[in-house]
């Protein structure tokens, strides 16, 4: 039996207990690990099912590598600082808060996407902070369908969310920058061919038109973009910085940005670019085995200092456009689907020419 298959085997037997009394389960401390605060989940889904499997997954794959603070002690810091939502804090209020629980990092996990399918579809992203700066270091999203592992006469479908949660899990884990030795774990590139260009980058949270659940579409497609960006060594600004520049901006469509946020965007929080965008369309229709995931996305690019835009592209694509001979190439999740999206348009939009007409070409 595999590591996954025996984790998996523990995962189960542990779920009932913390179905009953709530909580993220924790393990001695060991000197030879960072001190982490895991943030409350942060739930654009009510399924207590998979919220409790990813309570367990969390509590028992993180501390494999790191000391996670008390969660009652965590709770109590943010509710004196009335503090709902970490990515949404500025950097200074971030290290006060990793100073008071003496701690090295900051992890904050969404569970953003599950589609009501007969095989499960889950879509999750996370987000490490340093103590020492407050400063967003790591972004990653995983979108995953119970049936990205199917073989031949239907093998190695995973059938129930309480087992695809800690697959995807650990596949988040596998590239968060912590401790050594983790499977899996490999550098990512200071910066893919063309993202250099783009200097520091401010991500707008996008808006969406989507007729139900819009605000957990967007914030979907938001942490989705982030994700890829980071993969590509893109330099980020800070979530609560851009948000501090937002507030006094009721609200934008997308890429419509007043001139006081953009400023502040681009003189606190030190951006050259701003990314936004939107999601047109969202949808997971099909039944049983043949999930078919339907995603429309647009993504503008302007310039920080005069609000240019610089670049606009969007796309639609549904999750068997790929597929090939006896299905391979097919993509079940919208979550999946929504990140080999963005990457594409991500590669597109650095590929263009978007210094020419600004006297940029020369931008380190």
């Amino acid at each position: 039996m595999n590591a996954l298959a025996r984790q998996l085997r523990c995962l189960a037997a542990l779920l009932a207990v913390v179905i009953a009394n709530g909580g993220v389960l924790h393990s001695t401390e060991s000197p030879d690990l960072d001190r982490l605060a895991l943030m409350p989940l942060k739930r654009g889904v009510r399924d207590i099912t998979a919220i409790a499997a990813l309570d367990v997954a969390l509590g028992f794959q993180l501390t494999e590598i790191a000391n996670i603070a008390s969660q009652d002690s965590t709770r109590q810091v943010l509710r004196r600082h009335r503090l709902r939502d970490v990515d949404t804090a500025p950097p200074a209020l971030l290290r006060e808060i990793a100073e008071e629980l003496d701690v090295d990092w900051i992890l904050s996990v969404t569970i953003h996407d599950i589609p009501r399918h007969d095989v499960p579809d889950l879509s999750l992203s996370m987000r490490l902070f340093d103590g020492k700066t407050g400063e967003i270091v790591w972004s990653e999203f995983q979108g995953r369908s119970g049936l990205d592992g199917r073989r031949l006469l239907g093998l190695g479908v995973v059938e129930s969310i309480e087992l695809l949660v800690p697959v995807v899990v650990q596949r988040l884990l596998e590239e968060l920058p912590l401790g050594e030795g983790i499977p899996g774990t490999e550098t990512r590139p200071r910066h893919a061919a063309g993202f250099e260009r783009l200097g520091t980058v401010a991500i707008v949270p996008f808006t969406s038109y989507v007729d139900i659940d819009a605000q957990q579409v967007a914030d979907t497609a938001t942490e989705a973009t982030r994700a890829v960006l980071d993969r590509s060594g893109t330099q980020l600004a800070s979530p609560g910085c851009i948000r501090q520049g937002l507030r006094h901006q009721r609200a934008h469509a997308w890429g419509q940005l007043s001139n006081d946020a953009r400023q502040h965007i681009r003189t606190i929080c030190m951006a050259d670019m701003i990314l936004t965008g939107s999601v047109e369309r969202w949808s997971a229709a099909g039944t049983g085995l043949a999930p078919e995931p339907l995603v429309s996305v647009a993504l503008r690019l302007l310039d920080a200092e005069s609000g240019k835009v610089l670049w606009m592209e969007g796309n639609e694509a549904a999750g068997w456009d790929g597929e090939s001979l006896f299905g391979s190439g097919r993509v079940y999740s919208r979550g999946k689907l929504l990140d080999r999206m963005v990457t594409t348009l991500t590669n597109d939009m650095v590929r263009d020419d978007l210094f020419t007409d600004r006297g940029r070409q020369d931008k380190p």
